[in-house]
């Protein structure tokens, strides 16, 4: 048998600095790029069918959002990649769901924040961990 990845990276999701900063065409294009996003991640997990679905950081634009717009960016972002349904219902899947953090989701250096890293793993587990990989039984 075979093992199937599906890697994404660098979604960057945007929100509410880019309607501020682009208040005619921030709201249009946040949503185009959601539904892009949406369609690549349905597309490319029907088409291929992995194991394993790794979303590799940045997954936000930036870490210094509230905590509210935080929370929108984690809801949409279940959208995106499949995790729910329009109506925020589970999406049941044949894959397991894997992410790595990036400097905008915790920051770089000395810009990283205890709750930077405590939000991320609130959501996504831990930053540093060990993945293994079951490949004919055998645990690698």
């Amino acid at each position: 048998p075979s093992i199937r990845f599906n890697l994404y990276g660098d979604p960057q999701i945007e929100g509410d600095a880019k309607l501020q900063r682009e208040p005619r065409t921030g709201k249009f294009d946040i949503i185009i790029n959601d539904y892009y996003l949406h369609y690549v991640y349905g597309s490319t997990i029907a088409a291929f069918k992995p194991n394993y679905v790794i979303t590799m950081g940045d997954i936000f634009s930036s870490q210094w959002v509230k905590q509210g717009e935080y929370d929108k960016r984690i809801e949409r972002f279940k959208w995106i990649s499949q995790r729910v349904d329009g109506r925020n219902n589970t999406i049941r899947s044949n894959h397991t769901n894997m992410y790595m953090a990036g400097n905008h989701d915790v920051g770089y250096g000395y810009e990283t924040r205890a709750y930077h890293i405590r939000r991320f793993e609130d959501n996504f587990g831990p930053l540093n961990r060990k993945w293994t990989v079951d490949i004919d039984g055998r645990t690698h």
